[in-house]
């Protein structure tokens, strides 16, 4: 089978985002929204957490492509992994102490079922005006369903439209897959190829190396929110100092014990450093 790097749905879906672009300057108003997208974005806050998964994993990238595990070939899938999972750890970072088994699921979810099908589904795709026709549909439609959803609040007879649509939805893209799978069973040799084994293990790969990414700027932020708790908390400067150094001295790169201790603390104000000592005793 051809490798290419773009395949006819991916084509397809370019050629509609496209079009919703143009459309989106045409429009005044919605021109105005996505300026105000772009200026949220560009607030530092923002951008350098951004920046700094970029430059992480264009090294991941670095190292994989030394030892011949990436090539050029498999750019779009890695930016398209960025743009997914990458930035949604990321910006989902601040729940790890509240979702139990927070970095193990995340790497299940590169394993499910339905990354195999959505592996499948890439493989096989059709013509590039039936990939026209079917992105556009399925975009049509879930457009649809997400205004009926909110239609639904002040209308209840809108939850009849919002099932039709969902079983529109659901009978759509069954049969895709279903024609997906049924010529991966039937075209062996097209599917068990080198490309495809890369390609459909790149992302749990990446995932398995980003995670160590992802752990640094959570450790980041725990201590930058514990230190803003000290210096509200307490007004001698040397304290403070103390109490921080005391704090890294003692946690250091243990993340859970560190949320943990945070959590538990109703109030870090402390009078001498015998109080900061007593703060994290027995962690």
């Amino acid at each position: 089978m051809e490798h290419n790097i773009f395949n006819n749905r991916e084509i397809a879906s370019v050629i509609c985002l496209l079009l919703f672009v143009i459309w989106g300057i045409i429009n005044s108003r919605v021109r105005a929204s996505f300026q105000g997208v772009i200026n949220a974005f560009m607030k530092w806050k923002i951008l350098l957490p951004l920046l700094a998964m970029i430059a992480y994993v264009v090294l991941i990238v670095v190292g994989l492509s030394a030892i011949g595990f990436w090539n050029v070939s498999m750019t779009k899938d890695t930016v398209l992994w960025m743009l997914g999972f990458a930035s949604i750890m990321m910006f989902r970072a601040t729940k790890v102490d509240k979702v139990e088994g927070f970095f193990r699921n995340a790497m299940l979810d590169n394993l499910k079922l339905i990354a195999v099908l959505e592996f499948i589904l890439n493989v096989y795709t059709f013509s590039l005006w039936i990939e026209l026709l079917l992105v556009s549909f399925l975009t049509f439609i879930m457009m649809l369903k997400t205004v009926s959803e909110f239609k639904i609040k002040a209308e209840s007879s809108y939850r009849v439209v919002n099932s039709l649509l969902s079983y529109v939805l659901a009978f759509t893209v069954a049969g895709v897959i279903g024609i997906a799978i049924y010529r991966a069973i039937y075209d062996p040799d097209g599917f068990l190829t080198i490309y495809n084994l890369r390609d459909f293990l790149l992302p749990a790969v990446l995932s398995g190396l980003y995670l160590p990414f992802v752990y640094a700027w959570t450790l980041f932020m725990a201590y930058g929110y514990l230190f803003v708790r000290i210096d509200i908390n307490n007004s001698d400067r040397n304290l403070v100092c103390y109490l921080k150094k005391l704090a890294l001295v003692t946690f250091h790169v243990k993340l859970w014990r560190l949320l943990q201790w945070t959590r538990q603390m109703s109030s870090i104000h402390v009078n001498n450093r015998e109080d900061a000592a007593m703060l994290v005793k027995n962690w």
